[in-house]
């Protein structure tokens, strides 16, 4: 806007390609960025004139941005629709719990709780809070405060960094507030444009302190020394939960199958002495041999087959809650102790990214009354 030239609307443009091919989500930070240039059209100082001409460049290079963007992303409209018309007839709502797990997100890598029980394994900062809460409190509040204060300083610092800073601050209530409305599943990952906004309030926030501590000591070394601490301070703090990432997989698909059959090889002869089976999430990339349940008749057809075939079956499964909320027949069978042994839970990285594997018990489909369930349905 500074200059007018075409170069740098191009340059827009190809922005705004690639961050809403590479994040559909992130369509509402275009929305607010192109809304908050229009008021820079209107009432920006810097603005090149003549204003009506850098108008009808803005538009030029927005018009084919979009025409790009619907080329390549309107094959995933019927998906997405189909998906989006299915989570909002469930009727999710979002609400503290999601606005304080994306904060902690945001500042440390890890929601605040998502378990409820925090020595159970999981990466939260509940358990941190209860190990040390003092602890918690002032790290928790100086980093807030930090990002806050990188924040102010862009803000103030010019109408380029300001649009920045109002972006990343706007943008994810919008999506909250989409989604409440409209009655969404909101991960918390769906905010994660956002997250550059936070690092660079922070970096701004710290080498503000450094200067003001700089200027209160007149020792340059001291300032930034300070600085480096914060840094080192931060990376000690949260070391533990990078160790989890890196030892730990996001969900143990990999290894619920070693746990049925005890090998990935899909020619390996022991192969043929194991049935595995699932209705919800089913490990297909590391199963080639996986059974896909749809119905409670086909659920009981598998027992069934199991004992004829005299071979052992291993239910898999995926997304507990899930597996419970929308295939509540399959469910109660899978955790009755009349049909299978106790299931093994291999945890992931919060509680809907578990898997449940449980062993069939040999020759209790016919002894057991299925009259109450019905064939056709989940």
């Amino acid at each position: 806007m500074v200059t007018g030239q075409w170069r740098w609307w191009c340059a827009f443009a190809f922005t705004e390609f690639s961050l809403i091919y590479c994040y559909p989500g992130a369509a509402f930070v275009l929305i607010v960025l192109n809304l908050i240039t229009l008021g820079l059209f209107a009432a920006g100082p810097e603005c090149a004139a003549p204003r009506g001409a850098q108008v009808g460049r803005w538009f030029c290079v927005n018009a084919l941005a979009a025409i790009l963007t619907l080329q390549l992303m309107l094959p995933l409209y019927p998906q997405g629709k189909l998906y989006f018309d299915f989570v909002s007839s469930q009727g999710f709502l979002s609400g503290w719990q999601w606005v304080r797990n994306t904060v902690c997100f945001m500042i440390g890598g890890t929601p605040w709780t998502k378990s409820g029980e925090p020595w159970e394994g999981y990466p939260e900062w509940l358990a941190r809070y209860i190990e040390n809460p003092v602890l918690f409190v002032t790290a928790a509040s100086f980093a807030i405060a930090l990002v806050a204060l990188g924040a102010c300083r862009l803000l103030r610092r010019g109408w380029a960094s300001a649009t920045f800073v109002i972006v990343m601050i706007i943008c994810p209530p919008i999506t909250f507030l989409v989604a409440y409305l409209r009655r969404f599943l909101l991960y918390e990952n769906y905010v994660i444009y956002s997250l550059p906004g936070v690092v660079i309030c922070a970096a701004a926030g710290l080498s503000l302190l450094a200067s003001w501590l700089e200027k209160l000591s007149g020792r340059r070394s001291l300032a930034w020394t300070a600085a480096a601490c914060v840094i080192v301070g931060y990376f000690a703090y949260t070391n533990a939960f990078r160790q989890w990432l890196v030892n730990n997989p996001l969900q143990q698909i990999r290894e619920s199958v070693i746990y049925c059959r005890g090998t990935l090889d899909p020619g390996a002869p022991q192969q043929k002495g194991v049935r595995t089976a699932s209705f919800c999430i089913p490990p297909y990339l590391y199963d080639a041999y996986m059974e896909r349940l749809d119905t409670a008749g086909a659920f009981i057809a598998a027992l069934r087959r199991s004992d004829e075939e005299e071979v052992p079956l291993f239910l898999n499964i995926g997304m507990p809650w899930a597996a419970r909320e929308y295939s509540p027949q399959m469910w109660k069978l899978f955790n009755n102790p009349e049909l299978f042994e106790k299931p093994v839970r291999l945890r992931g990285f919060e509680p809907s990214l578990d898997r449940l594997v449980a062993k069939y018990k040999p020759r209790s489909a016919g002894k057991f009354d299925f009259s109450s369930y019905r064939p056709e349905e989940r």
